[in-house]
């Protein structure tokens, strides 16, 4: 069982690096006559993964500066169980200069897609309170719309999709907006 588990680790490892040459060497033949743009990079897809853990860090520590550097000037972050939108000023002071904000925000599971300075990234999210006792109050998804501005991703529009949602957090979220 163990040889078998080892082999099946070589295959993905393998499939893997072959997935991130080929992307790369598709973005390193432009489209001939200015065709359709080129696919993300290997370094993209790194950029794209870094934008969802400083979203996580500027909204948990409460950072607004680097909070505002995540979305784009028109970003809309949609929460959906709560059928709204948060965008303009709304959006931009959900953190609190200094004041961390009593959880962490863990994404994970990733699928990033896309061409040229626009993408797609799907991912699975868990937040936990670090009060005592530290616990799970949600667990949902992220499906977002990703755009590269003055040569930094950004998220356009996210999405929050909530599979589960502690009662005492979501009736704080209800009255949010």
């Amino acid at each position: 069982m163990s040889k078998r588990l080892f082999v099946l680790l070589i295959l993905v490892a393998a499939a893997s690096a072959w997935g991130v040459h080929a992307a790369q060497t598709a973005n390193t033949e432009a489209a001939p006559g200015g065709g359709a743009p080129a696919a993300l990079t290997a370094d993209d897809h790194v950029e794209i993964r870094n934008l969802a853990g400083r979203y996580s860090h500027a909204l948990d520590l409460g950072e607004p500066a680097a909070w505002a550097e995540v979305f784009t000037d028109d970003g809309v972050m949609e929460m959906v169980a709560q059928g709204y939108d948060i965008e303009g000023d709304a959006l931009r002071s959900l953190p609190r200069d200094g004041e961390p904000s009593g959880s962490r925000h863990i994404p994970s599971t990733f699928v990033i897609d896309g061409a040229g300075d626009e993408a797609t990234m799907r991912s699975y999210v868990t937040v936990v309170s670090v009060g005592d006792p530290a616990r799970i109050v949600f667990q949902g998804r992220y499906e977002d719309r990703l755009r590269r501005v003055d040569g930094q991703w950004r998220i356009a529009r996210r999405r929050i999709l909530t599979d589960w949602i502690d009662p005492v957090v979501a009736a704080g979220v209800a009255n949010t907006p």
